[in-house]
């Protein structure tokens, strides 16, 4: 495992988590003020409650974080365009966030139909804290391409 891989592992167990959990406290408050023109609710439910919000996101971000540090430590060498790198990141922690915390904070995958919402902020939770992860690991350890090869 190379210095870059570990890094990935710790940023996104460590920090991923506190993104996403930041993320879902700014995607409930601008729905809020969206449907509710700019009514005070998820403002107040996010000033009164932070504490269990950022907590609960360790508590449900600390595996599909690993599993997203693993999966990108393995598939980052592979990709050479760093575009497509982050954009990955993204869809792979809006997938594993889904897959994962969507299954506990639903009750499993039988009735989705009115958790629609919910299962949306995750996914997009998951998505930011794995495009922010990924861009920072990408800006402190950028992958190194191989030097060119004489042709004989």
């Amino acid at each position: 495992m190379t210095q870059r891989n570990v890094w990935l592992v710790v940023m996104s167990v460590a920090v991923g988590p506190l993104i996403g959990s930041l993320a879902f406290m700014a995607g409930m408050t601008l729905y809020d003020w969206l449907s509710q023109a700019g009514g005070p609710g998820a403002v107040r439910f996010v000033l009164d409650y932070w504490p269990i919000m950022l907590t609960g996101g360790y508590v449900l971000g600390f595996i599909p974080a690993l599993i997203f540090a693993i999966a990108m430590a393995n598939l980052s060498s592979r990709i050479s365009s760093r575009r497509t790198r982050l954009a990955i990141a993204a869809l792979l922690g809006a997938v594993i966030s889904l897959v994962i915390v969507g299954f506990f904070t639903v009750g499993g995958f039988g009735g989705m139909t009115a958790s629609v919402l919910v299962l949306m902020a995750v996914a997009v939770t998951g998505a930011v804290a794995g495009l922010v992860c990924m861009a920072v690991i990408e800006w402190l350890h950028p992958l190194h391409k191989p030097a060119p090869t004489a042709a004989t």
